[in-house]
């Protein structure tokens, strides 16, 4: 369907720009609470140095994405079969648990310069442990999604710095907070 048609290259695209320049802006982010000087010309060799890692964290929070892009165009027929909602279902609490993850993994990739593996097995042991951190931030995250929605688009381009002050904080906060238990 068109929905698939259109949603495929902007899938890919964000596979390919949007999960680097994340990183690269948690970086930039966390230099800056720490006080410490950041040149433009270092985001861009942020996004560089861990742009393969990225591109595969991006990649897995877009498997939701596109099934969702493929399955939604299915809801316009009468009558919906089961086996669709069973899909979406899929879909949508993969999308939430990956964004729970995520919450963590990309500052820590940033700010730990590890592997994904890493990562990502950090993030779920952080995401468990500090649940109320993680529905936290996400809730914030979806509020400010709400509001750039209904107040302006612009504020797509301060949102996501200002929520990434938060998620950088927590991660190294509940980061240092494991670290001293040992």
């Amino acid at each position: 369907g068109l929905v698939f048609d259109l949603a495929g290259p902007a899938i890919l695209l964000g596979i390919l720009l949007a999960g680097p320049a994340w990183t690269a802006l948690n970086e930039a982010i966390a230099q800056t609470i720490m006080r410490e000087p950041y040149p433009v010309a270092r985001f861009f060799k942020a996004m560089g140095h861990s742009y393969l890692r990225s591109l595969l964290l991006s990649a897995l929070l877009a498997l939701p994405i596109f099934s969702l892009a493929r399955d939604l165009p299915l809801l316009a027929e009468s009558p919906v079969e089961t086996f669709t909602w069973v899909r979406l279902g899929t879909a949508v609490a993969g999308g939430v648990f990956l964004l729970a993850l995520d919450v963590y993994a990309f500052p820590i990739l940033a700010l730990y310069d590890v592997s994904v593996r890493l990562a990502l097995r950090n993030s779920l042991v952080l995401a468990i442990k500090y649940a109320s951190h993680t529905l936290g931030l996400l809730a914030m995250a979806g509020l400010l999604a709400w509001l750039a929605f209904r107040v302006s688009a612009f504020l797509l381009v301060v949102l996501p710095a200002a929520w990434l002050v938060f998620a950088v904080n927590n991660c190294r906060m509940v980061v240092d907070l494991e670290y001293d238990k040992g």
